[in-house]
Formats: C-alpha cells, structure tokens, sequence
C-alpha cells in the first residue's frame, strides 16, 4: 500500500491500515528512539507515546507527496523523545563546559569545524548500523541530541542552537566532541570483537 493511500485509510480509522501503519513504521521509529535514549524499554515507552500521538491527529495530517508521512512521523519521535529526555534527565543543554566554545578570543570554529577524516569514514564503514545506533545510544545526552538532530535530521547549527537554547558555537563544539567519542567507541568495538 502507498503512503498516500495508507494516510487516507488511517485519516477514516481504518483499524487494518492502522495496524499497517504502526507494523511499516515501528521499527524504524524504534531506532530513531533508541538513538536518542539510548535505552530499549524507554525507547518502547517512547514507541508507545508517539502512536497515542499518531492515532490521535492523525485525522489532521496533510499528505504533501511521497515522505510526508514519513517525515510527520519522523518529527513526531523526535519530539516525543527529546521531551522524555527533558522529563527523565531535566537536561540543562546550556552549561559551563561550552564556555570555552562560546569564548569570543578563541579561534572561530577551529574546533567544531573539523571535517571526518578518511579513517572515520572507514571506520563507519567497518561495523553495522547496530552497532552505530547503539554507539550514538551510549553518548553523554547533550551531545547524543546534538549529534542526532544534525546528522540523523539534518537540522542546521543555528536550528539546533535555537531549540536547545545553546549557541551555535556550542553546538558545533558539541558535534566535534560526539564525533571524536563515536570513533573511540567504534574503535573499541572493532578491537574487541576482533579477539
């Protein structure tokens, strides 16, 4: 079944296209989760929260072409997630240790601007994507938010600044440090799965 039609059928109540809806989507929704929490039973709350939420505007979503629906889902976990993660952790996303990226004497984004180098590139290329969900799973929260939101949701710096009440030079600092601990943990997987 398409999305368009999918959308449709779930915007009538149709209960099999609900059930469609919810066995496409819940694995894919259930990574998003578990990249944010890091945690298999919270990301199941969480899973479940955002259906109560899908089933109950579904009836007000606007189909806008082939992803939409995707999308719409997609923001919904998000949200849902980071909100979790503000209720569990009352996450400060501003604190002293992005005073030194926010420093007007340091060198501008010399730092958070680091591009990946080769070996990061075959690194990810050398495990499952499992292994990077549950990698990014096992970051500090405040830079996992950062991390996912520009990778994973390709939202700019200066979006993420906004919404997390941090500067955009804190979120780029915050990116840097997720990238390098990412790589650590991929290495340390790689060793030891390689004895």
């Amino acid at each position: 079944m398409d999305e368009r039609t999918l959308a449709a059928l779930c915007k009538e109540g149709d209960r099999s296209a609900l059930q469609s809806l919810y066995e496409m989507y819940a694995p894919w929704m259930m990574g998003i989760s578990m990249r944010y929490v890091g945690d298999a039973e919270r990301s199941r709350d969480i899973l479940h929260d955002c259906f109560v939420k899908i089933f109950g505007s579904v009836a007000r979503f606007e189909y806008r072409g082939v992803g939409s629906l995707r999308a719409w889902i997609g923001r919904i976990v998000v949200n849902t997630a980071l909100e979790s993660l503000n209720k569990r952790h009352r996450v400060s996303y501003a604190d002293e240790f992005d005073a030194c990226a926010d420093d007007p004497g340091a060198a501008p984004g010399a730092i958070a601007d680091a591009e990946d180098g080769d070996d990061d590139v075959q690194l990810y290329r050398a495990v499952s994507d499992q292994t990077i969900i549950r990698c990014v799973g096992g970051l500090p929260v405040r830079l996992r938010v950062v991390f996912n939101l520009f990778f994973f949701e390709d939202v700019p710096h200066g979006e993420i600044a906004r919404r997390l009440g941090i500067s955009e030079s804190a979120s780029k600092t915050r990116l840097h440090r997720a990238k390098i601990l990412l790589a650590n943990a991929l290495r340390e997987h790689i060793k030891t799965t390689e004895k």
